[in-house]
């Protein structure tokens, strides 16, 4: 071990202009639009009222229906969800559960509505279709939504786009005057010849303006399709591709098509606003820093792709989206979380640093009011391999400080800043010949009131783990927590588990390829506290772990890494219990999330 300011030299500078990092980007609308509709409490308090107006009317508040052309049409959409019989697989999470029977119990002609057939949804048609037919069927269905998809013809068949706006405009005119909220949802890639590719994304930015300018939800569903094969898009070129166990099956292995990620997001479309405008849970808060909540009780998520926002931060107790911001306006890439007290004025403050292909940049946001308190290069602005992040009260002051080391590609240099951004620590983990970078978390796990630096090896270490004393840094355990032949790298975290006043240490692969195995150790004496598999056996795809606070306790909180909707777990470490599990509402992507408790 190193330790000393200079015990680290890059050998690899990358040029960088710092002063592009506040230059913010302003790409395409609808391309950065969440895939599950944003309820603010502007449009929740409209559209309840829309609600409260159709049900007046004789509207059933647990009816839904839909209109659009063969995509809609189809008996791979909705209809695998229609009954418990029909083989739907939540991949063990019962988040949905509630929205699923809460939709089938509402009748429609004796079909409920995921089996409804729609007259204003056949195949062939178009927006004027659409329109024609729309009144129609809300007076048969007598529904409080419509999910509403159109413009994969109106692409073929050259419509303007001033006519497609149009018509999208009436038809959800349409369902509004009819005391009927309308769901308008973005229309996947045409993969059937370059033109109608070429045209594609006009129509769906025309979707997005509509939704924006009438204020009705927008459901990206094109967005949830980008990182599956194909942009999930059957042999056809113009159809969504659909597992051959059906559209059914929400499972990662079924989420790799393009009909089942629309049933998984559908759902998750109902479920937001079944809560928010049914059962009148907290909406959500708009995208900007200025709507700033204190972060008690929260847990922060940074989206392991960009997503629109960098970092969403949810209540743990009631799954409500606080407020989502860019901590790092202008960086198009991810970024790495931590939520600790690093003021000492009893409110977790949020720590972010710029992840992969940005500069070694962190920032530190006062928990309170969302000021920002410091802002810093934790190493030369040549790194670019992006920082772990963890925060702990390491030189007993009362007040969290933060760690950080590089992840990947540079030795495992770890350094201990306060929230100021004063250098207090600085370290080799492993000899610097090893180039695999680490993963830090923090915890007092020898019982002496300062927090203890933990740091696994990255790449090719062999999920080495060392515990270095806060205090001193001295070696306090070192093991191997998958045995030598593991060769991927580990996400890490502590908490006091159990209660018994000292830090266990938790361990998972991060890294694609590895069961979802998560362990959780006493690490002076490498005695396994718990040991199990946070997901199904068959999901290979890495997990992310954090801790967050649950009835006075230490809970672990697990999320999917690489999967088509970000599984987010909070578990009772020591009886590997479930004590809640939901989808983060950024799904359909396949780079799953980083986590800050």
């Amino acid at each position: 071990m190193v330790r000393g300011s200079r015990a680290f030299a890059p050998t690899l500078r990358f040029p960088l202009h710092v002063e592009a990092l506040e230059a913010r980007w302003v790409p395409t609308a609808y391309t950065l639009t969440p895939v599950v509709p944003v309820v603010d409490a502007a449009m929740a308090a409209r559209l309840s009222a829309v609600i409260q107006r159709g049900a007046a009317a004789g509207n059933q508040t647990n009816v839904f229906t839909r209109a659009g052309d063969s995509i809609t049409f189809s008996n791979n959409f909705l209809i695998p969800l229609a009954t418990p019989s029909m083989g739907v697989d939540l991949a063990g999470d019962g988040s949905l559960n509630d929205t699923l029977a809460y939709f089938r119990a509402g009748q429609i002609g004796g079909s409920n509505s995921f089996a409804h057939p729609s007259v204003a949804a056949v195949s062939g048609y178009k927006s004027a279709d659409v329109l024609g037919l729309l009144p129609s069927e809300l007076a048969v269905s007598r529904p409080a939504f419509v999910l509403v998809m159109v413009g994969t013809n109106d692409v073929a068949a050259g419509v303007p786009l001033d006519t497609f706006r149009q018509n999208l405009t009436r038809i959800a005119e349409t369902a509004l005057n009819m005391g009927v909220v309308p769901v308008l949802s973005t229309i996947p890639n045409s993969k059937f010849s370059a033109e109608l590719e070429r045209l594609q994304p006009s129509y769906n930015q025309v979707i997005e303006d509509v939704s924006e300018a009438l204020r009705v939800p927008l459901w990206n569903y094109w967005r949830a399709l980008q990182q599956l094969p194909n942009l999930g898009i059957s042999a056809d070129g113009v159809h969504p591709s659909v597992s051959p166990t059906g559209g059914g099956d929400l499972t990662e292995k079924g989420l790799q098509f393009g009909y089942n990620v629309r049933n998984l997001t559908a759902l998750q479309t109902l479920d937001k606003l079944r809560r928010v405008l049914i059962s009148g849970q907290s909406p959500d808060l708009p995208s900007d820093n200025q709507s700033w909540a204190p972060l008690t009780n929260a847990l922060a998520v940074a989206a392991g792709d960009t997503t629109g926002f960098q970092v969403e931060v949810i209540d743990t107790t009631t799954r409500r989206t606080l407020f989502r911001f860019d901590p790092f306006p202008g960086f198009d890439g991810t970024v790495r979380v931590a939520l600790a007290d690093v003021n000492h004025d009893g409110v977790p403050d949020l720590i972010a640093s710029v992840g992969p292909a940005g500069p070694p940049h962190v920032k530190v946001f006062d928990g309170q009011t969302g000021s920002l308190i410091a802002s810093f290069y934790a190493f030369d602005a040549g790194l670019t391999t992006g920082l772990s992040l963890a925060t702990g009260d390491v030189n007993r002051d009362g007040a969290a400080d933060i760690i950080v080391c590089p992840e990947a590609n540079a030795p495992a240099h770890v350094k201990v800043f306060s929230a100021s951004g004063e250098l207090l620590d600085s370290f080799l983990a492993f000899p610097s010949a090893f180039t695999g970078g680490g993963r830090v978390a923090s915890g007092d796990v020898n019982r002496d009131g300062a927090a203890d630096i933990i740091v696994t090896a990255g790449t090719g270490g062999q999920g080495h783990v060392m515990v270095f004393s806060g205090t001193d840094l001295g070696l306090l355990a070192s093991f191997f927590a998958f045995g030598p032949a593991f060769a991927g790298a580990l996400s890490v975290t502590a908490g006091d588990f159990d209660g018994d006043g000292a830090a266990e240490v938790a361990v998972a692969p991060s890294t694609a390829g590895y069961d979802p195995h998560v362990k959780v150790l006493r690490p002076l004496t490498e005695e396994v506290v718990s040991s199990f598999y946070a997901y199904d056996p068959g999901f290979r795809g890495g997990v992310q772990l954090a801790t967050t606070g649950r009835n006075g306790h230490r809970a672990l909180v697990t999320a999917t890494n690489t999967a088509a909707a970000t599984d987010i777990r909070i578990l009772d470490a020591p009886s590997n219990g479930v004590l809640d599990a939901f989808f983060v509402y950024e799904t359909g992507f396949r780079f799953g999330a980083s986590l800050g408790g």
